[in-house]
């Protein structure tokens, strides 16, 4: 076997172990993406309105899912930020206020 059908084959199985870890696993498992990049020099209430604005879920398992009453995860991906996390739901309002800007370094 060549040396990169070695690293292909560990990449695929690499790839085979997080799929398996995320369709198993009993907690919600998600990541967003960003439809417009995110200007790191904005002040802290800014950038989490940015993520919230143009913030969609681009992964989750089927745990994720169903906390928001989906049975499949591919039923909920693509669902931007704002649905998820609406201001106007007194959860969403709580953890937004009692987020707090990162430390300076």
């Amino acid at each position: 076997m060549t040396a990169r059908r070695q690293v292909e084959a560990r990449v695929r199985h690499s790839e085979e172990r997080y799929r398996a870890f995320l369709e198993h696993s009993s907690e919600a498992i998600w990541r967003i993406e960003l439809e417009k990049p995110l200007d790191l020099e904005l002040d802290f209430e800014r950038l989490l309105e940015h993520v919230r604005r143009y913030a969609y879920l681009a992964e989750c398992n089927d745990a994720m899912a169903r906390m928001y009453g989906y049975e499949r995860a591919e039923e909920l991906v693509g669902v931007p930020l704002e649905r998820l996390l609406p201001l106007d739901d007194r959860r969403t309002s709580t953890t937004c206020a009692t987020s707090s800007p990162p430390a300076s370094a």
